[in-house]
């Protein structure tokens, strides 16, 4: 049945409010004027259009013409209601628009009804759309003799100024005020898009947001003829704006049927905002950002109920973590849980706007930035903040232009962190940066007042990615024990679970079955596995590991895998690490146990594969970066102290030749303790290669045990060194 032939029962004309569950709340002047004017439009509307389901049955003369312009648009009788209800909560305000001269400021955040409200706003104060008035950044305002024939002045800015513009405009909003007729201006935000005179000069500050229940039921009833029964609730509400307003209420609709759509669409948009209805509790493996969002969300929650002001809320900081770590995923549900408005910008967006240059990529900046401070309460995100980069360690030619991003970046973050009362400017705007490497970050961005603080997030542990595998699951395989895939897919990341779990089903829907673990496992190894040639050497490099690892630092928390997958044929991870005090016993001991895979197959197999070696993150890249900071960076080298650079930049001191002789002699001395220990405990380390190849996984409770059998002394971390050069405590 269509929707005009559906909406028969109603066109006898509007139903009465006492036969709905909905009661419209009691008008003002100027919103009952409306409601009297649009009511008239309808009954004009009504008897000029005609259905399909109005054509005679037994033939007759083709139908009239619709007159669509006299059909009434939703979108546009809920602007002039939410308008019109602005004023009168102001009273007297309507009376004195008409013989006073007072300067209104109304914000409109919504660009849609910002473009309604200047189509408008005539016919709401004036109740005439051809009423008498000049814009104030007009070239030519009325004269002194004309001005009795002029009703107001206004301006209507849907965009902030550019710099070269606010002087102008100042002028003008002061000549416009010395006339001294009333003045209204719309705008966004006025902080940001109203000259500075009209900001001091105004009388009366107004608002038009979401539309309200009440608005949404008046405006259901003028623009079909009935009134609904009832309205969407405030969690609905808090998802429809002028575009749903407008795609749902028509006038060939009933009521109740302009209602569920209305619902349907909220349903639709919370669903996409909802980032796939995560919550905070579901982002496991990062327990220090979580919680950091946690304390926001409450802050918020306080703010709102007028206990603190915003400057109490900690509303800055910067999520560091590799990629595929759900720091953007963070964002977005602390923006959802907390009930605030999300603008996400980064530096590439705003170098993408018009033609790139510096003067386009500073509007576009700004406009994010008075958008953000316009929806507050407001998440305003920035991603990939290292872009800006660290202004000290520029030295590429266009340096100046980098720079000037940046010290606009700085000023823009400024007008965002300033401290607020309980009511203040409007300006309740969360920081929030997301960086792979906030090292290349420059100071000031990273200071406080501004993000204030870097939360790490790193990779999720073996328990994290099982429960991560649990979500993605989203119920299969609830009985299969997922603890063994976990240790496998340490290094993964969140995202690197959704892939794996998507090529498991996609697997099991292409071989007409439900997925099994095995899907799973299959898809962790990529599709190509470790030949077997090589499985009994991948066993020995790991039992090396974690029997060395064991020896040194005790068996709390060591566990040795082997997934089979070429990717990462087998892995040993230490769940439960000691703080380490950085002394060159302990960076010694990190040494041999990096280097003991390699040690265990010169053992066994007579010479090292290239298992431990040849990519960046292989066991003598990082035993060769340790070693070089401990000659160029710790300091632990007291016969030859110096500090050459960070540690985080250890790998550019081997440009110098004594770094790099004194490395190669600490990997040798480590490579050489290392072998002995193996030597030394040359039946377990093969009782624990034939366990991994045997059962895929060994813990250090397991390799303590293999020990005390054999009664292996555990020897200290210092034992097996060459003779150091000078002093190394």
């Amino acid at each position: 049945m269509s929707d005009a032939r559906a909406h028969a029962a109603t066109r006898q004309g509007p139903s009465k409010a006492k036969k709905s569950g909905f009661r419209p709340a009691p008008m003002g002047p100027l919103e009952r004027a409306v409601f009297r004017r649009e009511k008239k439009r309808w009954e004009v509307a009504r008897s000029t259009t005609r259905f399909a389901s109005d054509a005679p049955s037994g033939g007759g003369p083709p139908l009239a013409a619709t007159t669509w312009n006299r059909v009434p648009m939703a979108d546009a009788v809920a602007t002039k209601l939410m308008l019109a209800k602005a004023f009168d909560e102001t009273e007297s305000l309507a009376l004195a628009m008409r013989c006073a001269s007072p300067v209104v400021i109304c914000d409109v955040p919504d660009p849609t009804m910002l473009g309604m409200v200047a189509f408008c706003w005539k016919e709401v104060l004036f109740g005439d759309e051809a009423a008498a008035s000049h814009s104030v950044l007009s070239d030519i305002l009325p004269s002194m003799a004309a001005r009795s024939a002029t009703q107001c002045l206004h301006m209507i800015v849907a965009d902030p100024p550019k710099e070269s513009d606010r002087h102008r405009w100042q002028r003008r909003a002061l000549a416009a005020l010395s006339l001294a007729l009333p003045v209204v201006a719309f705008s966004p935000l006025a902080a940001s898009y109203l000259p500075d005179a009209l900001l001091r000069a105004c009388d009366v500050r107004l608002a038009v947001g979401r539309p309200n229940a009440d608005i949404i039921g008046k405006t259901i009833h003028l623009v079909t003829g009935s009134m609904p029964h009832e309205v969407p609730d405030e969690r609905e509400l808090q998802q429809i704006g002028a575009d749903e307003v407008s795609l749902a209420v028509r006038f060939d609709r009933p009521a109740d049927d302009c209602v569920d759509r209305l619902r349907r669409l909220a349903a639709a948009k919370a669903e996409r905002a909802s980032v796939r209805e995560l919550g905070l509790d579901d982002l496991h493996g990062m327990d220090d950002a979580v919680a950091w969002a946690k304390a926001f969300v409450k802050d918020v929650a306080a703010w709102r109920r007028q206990e603190i002001p915003w400057s109490a809320v900690e509303a800055g900081v910067v999520f560091e973590g590799p990629p595929g770590t759900a720091k953007s995923t963070l964002l977005r549900l602390i923006a959802v849980e907390s009930g605030t408005n999300l603008v996400i910008a980064s530096l590439a967006k705003w170098q993408g706007s018009g033609e790139g240059h510096l003067g386009h990529l500073l509007r576009q900046m700004h406009a994010d930035v008075a958008k953000a401070k316009s929806l507050s309460p407001c998440v305003f995100g920035i991603d990939e903040i290292e872009a800006f980069g660290d202004r000290s360690s520029m030295t590429h030619t266009w340096r100046d232009y980098s720079r000037q991003v940046i010290d606009g970046f700085l000023a823009a973050c400024d007008t965002l962190s300033a401290s607020h009362d309980f009511h203040g400017d409007g300006r309740a705007v969360a920081l929030i940066g997301t960086t792979n490497d906030a090292s290349r970050c420059d100071p000031a961005i990273l200071r406080s007042g501004r993000f204030n603080r870097v939360i790490r997030v790193g990779l999720p542990d073996g328990a994290a990615l099982e429960a991560i595998f649990r979500l993605r699951l989203r119920g299969d395989l609830a009985d299969a024990d997922l603890g063994d895939l976990a240790l496998a897919a340490l290094g993964c990341t969140g995202a690197d679970v959704g892939r794996i779990v998507d090529e498991a089903r996609r697997s099991a829907r292409h071989a007409g079955r439900g997925m099994v673990l095995d899907d799973l496992k299959r898809a962790l190894c990529g599709g190509v596995e470790t030949p077997s040639g090589l499985l009994p050497r991948h066993a020995v490099h790991e039992a090396a590991h974690i029997l060395v690892d064991v020896i040194l630092n005790g068996p709390a928390g060591a566990v040795a895998i082997m997934t089979g997958s070429a990717r990462a044929a087998a892995s040993v991870f230490r769940f439960r690490v000691t703080p380490l005090a950085g002394t060159y016993a302990e960076n010694f001991a990190r040494l041999q146990v990096m280097l003991a895979g390699r040690a265990g197959e010169r053992l066994v197999f007579g010479e090292a594969g290239w298992g431990g070696a040849g990519v960046d993150g292989s066991d003598l890249h990082e035993a060769t970066r340790l070693a070089a900071a401990m000659v160029g960076s710790f300091g632990n080298d007291e016969a030859n102290l110096l500090y050459l650079g960070a540690a985080r930049e250890a790998e550019s001191l081997l440009v110098f030749p004594e770094v790099r002789d004194a490395v190669r002699q600490e990997l040798a001395a480590a490579a050489g303790a290392s072998s002995r220990i193996l030597s030394d405990h040359r039946e377990a380390l093969d009782e624990i290669a034939a366990c991994l190849l045997a059962d895929g996984r060994v813990d250090g409770d397991t390799v303590a045990e293999s020990l005390a059998r054999r009664a292996g002394p555990r020897r200290p971390a210092t034992i097996h060194t060459l003779e150091p050069k000078g002093d190394k405590r």
